[in-house]
């Protein structure tokens, strides 16, 4: 087994995120894009997270499949919260019927997510599956004249 060195870290988990690594998203159907907050909670480095697969559904009885990611996504996430870029996804057609029922609403969204974490020389695959408090809405930019 080859030895891997990672630097002293410190770890930081404030109660009120409930150490939830993913703490909310914001879905755009318009866009077909997704913005997700991610809480890295190493206070003194940065973790570089490579997401495989991420499927999300209805988290209820149903279990509607809503949509998954359009391709894999390599993420730098710094310490403290993260807000990702809109990243392309694939709505499936029921999961358009069910965001359109929440538009400028919020759901909570069950998700499955296949990923890699990398911390300095370490590195582990993971599977998360959890549920999100996702908002739905559009993105309107107003600038001023």
């Amino acid at each position: 087994m080859e030895q891997v060195n990672v630097k002293d870290l410190t770890v930081y988990s404030p109660p009120d995120l409930r150490k939830k690594f993913i703490v909310d998203a914001m879905v755009y159907p318009l866009s077909s894009e997704v913005e997700v907050t991610i809480f890295n909670p190493i206070q003194n480095a940065e973790i570089v997270v490579e997401v495989y697969t991420a499927l999300a559904k209805t988290h209820d009885e149903d279990q509607i499949d809503l949509g998954h990611l359009s391709h894999r996504e390599r993420l730098v996430i710094p310490p403290g919260l993260y807000k990702t870029p809109k990243l392309p996804i694939k709505i499936e057609p029921l999961g358009m019927d069910v965001l359109k029922k929440y538009w400028n609403g919020e759901l909570n969204v069950e998700v499955d997510v296949a990923f890699k974490v990398e911390i300095d020389q370490f590195d582990v695959q993971l599977f998360y599956k959890g549920d999100i408090d996702t908002r739905v809405g559009t993105h309107i930019l107003l600038e001023n004249s």
